[in-house]
Parts: C-alpha cells; sequence; structure tokens
C-alpha cells in the first residue's frame, strides 16, 4: 500500500509540476500582451531559422494547394476526394472520375452517331469524339500518376515534418 502512496504522490507531482509550468508559461504571455512585462528576446539565428521556416511552410503549402487545384479544378469533386480519404479512407476518386476530354468525346461521338455516321459531319464527330476519348483517358492516367507519385507522398512528408517542426519550435521557446 505504501508503494501505491508513494506512485500517486509521485504523480501527482509531476502532473502538478506540468500544470504549474504551462500557467507560468500563460501568465507570462499574457502579461507580454499587456504590456506588463518585458518581452523575452530571441537570438538573431533563432529568429533567422524560425523566419525561413515559416517561409518555406508558406511557400510549400501553396505549392501544394495549386497541385491540388491542377489535379481536380472541380471544388466539389475536390472536396469529395478530402473526404474520402481523411473520412472513410477510400483515397481519391481521380483514376475513376471522367475526364472533361472524355466527357466531351463520348458526347461528340454519340451526337455522330445520332446523326448517322453515314454522313461527312456525323464521320468527323465519331473521329474527333474517338481522339478526345483517347486523349481524356491519357490525361487521367497522367493525373492518377502525379496524384500517387508526387502529391500524395508529398502531403504525407508535410504532415510529418511539419508536425517534427512545430515540436522543435515548441521545444525552443
Amino acid at each position: 500500500m505504501e508503494d501505491f502512496g508513494a506512485s500517486l504522490k509521485e504523480g501527482l507531482g509531476t502532473l502538478g509540476s506540468m500544470s504549474v509550468k504551462g500557467f507560468d508559461r500563460a501568465k507570462q504571455f499574457s502579461q507580454e500582451k499587456m504590456g506588463s512585462a518585458v518581452k523575452t528576446e530571441y537570438d538573431q539565428d533563432y529568429m533567422a531559422v524560425a523566419g525561413r521556416v515559416e517561409s518555406t511552410k508558406t511557400w510549400i503549402n501553396s505549392t501544394s494547394n495549386a497541385a491540388r487545384n491542377f489535379l481536380q479544378p472541380n471544388v466539389g469533386a475536390r472536396l469529395e476526394d478530402m473526404f474520402n480519404e481523411k473520412v472513410t479512407g477510400k483515397g481519391s476518386a481521380i483514376d475513376k472520375r471522367q475526364s472533361y476530354s472524355e466527357i466531351l468525346g463520348s458526347t461528340m461521338k454519340q451526337g455522330g452517331i445520332e446523326i448517322g455516321d453515314n454522313t461527312q459531319a456525323g464521320q468527323s464527330l465519331v473521329e474527333v469524339g474517338t481522339t478526345f476519348e483517347k486523349i481524356g483517358m491519357l490525361e487521367r492516367e497522367y493525373l492518377s500518376d502525379v496524384y500517387t507519385k508526387f502529391f500524395k507522398p508529398f502531403s504525407n512528408h508535410l504532415q510529418v515534418e511539419w508536425a517534427l517542426s512545430l515540436r522543435r519550435k515548441e521545444g525552443w521557446i
């Protein structure tokens, strides 16, 4: 029973010191913001590194957002993909969804068949529609490769690296 009491006392002591440390940080922060305390001055090297990290984070996030917009310009489809990745775990539907070129091609082919593929206009629509369908399939394959080989690893790397950087930054402060 004494062991339990000693371990409980030790655990509460550790918890108490953590809460006091957190309270002291909050108190220092509020005093610095209110003006009743001298603001902590950081080393110039630290400030330079912190500035570079923030700048890098801004540009990488901007690049990541631009890549996501390139891969899927439709906002609704992007939201659906993000929902599927985060909540359901199904991943992106970028390789399953028809591209705009494929949609245009199939519409042109259907129109050419309706007009009559024995007429010159109908034949032209069918030929151009087939070409657009091929372009669309290549486009979809390209976007799928960009997503799986660049964007997804890049995003995963960012999440891990920024979490690590934030922990290091909090350790310095």
